[in-house]
């Protein structure tokens, strides 16, 4: 296995460790900002596509990756993916989106995700959860909460989980994992995979 750069993200890591991903594979960074995770898959010889609806980051990617046609980084929000159906091998979102505007964005961008997966593959998604720090919390409304840390975010819970794994025909590939930073916020990790 090659040098893991330093900037990926450290559950995500552990996926790559497990050997989750392929050369061979089609891996889409639905919200990659300036691409921290996708240096390890472009040095892998993986197929990396990214999206943002910034278009800095956009071109920050394509700047960071030269070598790769650009059209593998198109601006377009993670709601509305430019991608036909069971495009990807695996899709990673990573502390994206827990900014979702309200319950039906979230949806939105969830639902594209899994449209744009294939069967048998994989989502990998970091976010904020209310785990550990429900107590805490201040709902604004429709999915949104006020945090300890000053933050307002939309949160996903267990209970949301398992409606969305029932609802688009996902199962867990590991256990939701969760990290409770200072309980000022819950950062949770979830790794899907599309039923066939």
């Amino acid at each position: 296995m090659s040098k893991i750069p330093i900037n990926t993200d450290i559950y995500l890591l552990d996926q790559i460790m497990k050997g989750r991903y392929s050369a061979s594979e089609l891996i889409l960074d639905a919200g990659a900002g300036g691409g921290r995770n996708l240096e390890w898959f472009v040095h892998q010889g993986c197929k990396v596509f990214g999206t943002d609806r910034d278009p800095i980051a956009i071109e920050t990617l394509k700047n960071t990756y030269p070598g790769l046609p650009s059209d593998r980084f198109q601006m377009a929000p993670v709601e509305s993916l430019p991608f036909p159906d069971a495009f990807f091998h695996h899709i990673i979102s990573s502390a994206v989106l827990h900014f979702a505007d309200d319950e039906q964005h979230f949806q939105d961008m969830f639902r594209e995700m899994v449209r744009v997966l294939r069967p048998g593959g994989s989502i990998f998604i970091r976010m904020t959860t209310d785990v550990g720090i429900a107590h805490k919390l201040i709902p604004l409304g429709n999915g949104r909460y006020y945090l300890p840390d000053g933050s307002e975010r939309f949160l996903l819970s267990r209970q949301m989980l398992d409606q969305l794994l029932g609802q688009y025909r996902l199962e867990l590939l590991e256990p939701f994992k969760t990290v409770l930073v200072e309980e000022l916020r819950s950062m949770g990790v979830v790794v899907l995979r599309k039923i066939r």
